[in-house]
């Protein structure tokens, strides 16, 4: 029993200075932690200091902000666009006819003219009053094409009110929107700030700078992708309503002219009105697309500033190439804080929600250029090619004028004038008829072009916001699985 009670005494000795030896290790380790000194955890962890925690909350309720504006951006352009989906081939049909009509009435003057200085006897009185009632007849019918344009572009612009769609209730949503995003940018720059342990050697501090940057890179393409849209919209819509009202105007003229034209078969008198209405919507015809594009421009500034007054004027609009740095220079910062899983939570994030814009977002900058780029070559040739088809219309009213104001009372004189009058008219309307047929089959062309490839500015706005909605309700589950604050 001695023996016994012997060792019990040495093993609880043995013990008590094992477990001596072990509290004082711990105090020795503790001694040589710098204070302040807290382990990383895993995201979401119990233990994760409340620094990252604010600061992860800030960051993806910026995205989530970020995400909304770009959305409503992205589905108001492309309700904006949709109204347009049959007005190409409507109008093309209105004004091809009042073209070709002009055309036939030019060829019909051009065979009378001929019968009347070489086989008078032969002229058809009805042949003549025909070819006045298809003049006037195709001029109503171009003056109704544009007529039911602007009514349809006045419809939806009403419609769009009605509906909460039109620009000044997107721009008033989209103001206040940002308003949100930079004040919590200012309260993530607040915080960064405030941490005095933060310093510029550390991964953790180079990914916080490469996150900002992107972010700030992203705020400034969502905002300016859609002041350039409706700037743009303004200038165009204006440009076609202008253009509208210019073209009823002369298509009314040239109705009068026809109309003038008939009185003068069986009473000449009227031929001087006929003539004169002739020349005047020749005229027309060559300052009509140059007032729109001076109205468009004009508009179109004028919304570039109005959005800059809401918006505010960004100095230096991020390009293709800047987005593309930015987001190859956080996935290099990550990759330094990678083993951090509290830093890699916002840097996921961010990259998801802006790689695929750095995917798309190009394809559909270039597709909108290319399409602007487009339709201003339109609009321009659309004034240059104006030009000789209005010039020819005004030598015909010129020589019809001739015809009666100077070689009145020479019957021959004023026969070859008359000839000449429908044989230049006949040029232009030709002219006019084969344009249109041209620059339609053209732009149908290119846009069929475009749909294939999935290129369209639609297609691209379509995809975009698919992506986004995705990548929204992945954050959205982040911040969910956030523990609460304590």
């Amino acid at each position: 029993m001695k023996v016994i009670d012997e060792q019990k005494a040495i093993k609880r000795r043995f013990r008590t200075r094992a477990l001596r030896g072990l509290v004082c290790a711990a105090i020795g380790i503790l001694a040589l932690v710098p204070p302040g000194f807290t382990l990383d955890t895993n995201y979401g962890g119990t233990d994760q200091p409340s620094f990252e925690k604010k600061y992860e909350k800030l960051t993806l309720q910026l995205l989530l902000l970020g995400l909304d504006f770009e959305q409503y951006s992205l589905n108001y352009r492309m309700g904006a666009l949709s109204d347009q989906k049959f007005k190409r081939t409507r109008y093309f049909l209105g004004q091809e006819t009042a073209a070709a009509g002009s055309m036939a009435a030019s060829i019909i003057g051009i065979d009378q003219t001929y019968k009347a200085l070489h086989r008078p006897e032969r002229v058809n009185i009805k042949a003549l009053k025909n070819l006045q009632t298809i003049g006037e007849v195709t001029s109503i019918i171009g003056a109704s094409s544009s007529g039911i344009e602007l009514a349809a572009n006045s419809w939806h612009a009403l419609k769009d009110k009605v509906k909460h769609r039109d620009s000044k209730t997107a721009t008033r949503y989209l103001v206040e929107e940002l308003k949100q995003i930079d004040k919590l940018m200012a309260e993530r720059e607040a915080l960064l700030a405030s941490n005095t342990k933060l310093t510029p050697n550390q991964p953790r501090m180079a990914q916080y700078k490469a996150e900002t940057k992107l972010l700030n890179i992203m705020r400034n393409v969502i905002v300016n992708e859609h002041k350039n849209f409706e700037a743009t919209k303004h200038g165009f819509r204006t440009q076609e309503n202008v253009f509208y009202a210019l073209n009823i105007g002369s298509s009314v003229v040239s109705a009068l002219q026809y109309r003038y034209g008939y009185k003068s078969v069986l009473t000449p008198k009227f031929g001087g009105s006929s003539a004169i209405f002739s020349t005047v919507s020749a005229g027309q015809v060559m300052v009509n697309p140059m007032i729109a594009a001076v109205a468009c421009r004009y508009a179109k500034q004028r919304a570039k500033k109005e959005m800059e007054r809401e918006f505010g004027v960004v100095n230096k609009p991020p390009s293709v190439d800047e987005l593309k740095a930015s987001v190859v220079e956080l996935q290099t910062a990550a990759e330094s804080t990678r083993d951090d899983a509290s830093c890699q939570a916002t840097s996921s994030a961010i990259l998801d929600a802006y790689g695929v814009v750095n995917q798309i977002f190009p394809k559909e900058l270039l597709s909108e250029m290319a399409l602007l780029h487009t339709l201003e070559q339109v609009a321009v040739q659309n004034v240059i090619m104006s030009q000789p088809i209005g010039g020819l219309a005004t030598a015909s009213g010129v020589h019809s004028l001739l015809a009666y104001y100077k070689y009145g009372e020479r019957p021959r004189r004023a026969g070859v004038q008359n000839q000449a009058s429908s044989i230049t008219g006949c040029c232009g309307a030709s002219l006019a008829t084969g344009l249109t047929a041209v620059g339609y089959v053209v732009d149908l062309w290119y846009t069929n072009v475009l749909r294939s490839k999935g290129q369209l500015p639609e297609q691209l706005m379509q995809e975009r916001v698919t992506a986004s909605k995705s990548v929204m309700g992945r954050i959205k589950k982040l911040i969910a699985e956030m523990p609460p604050e304590p």
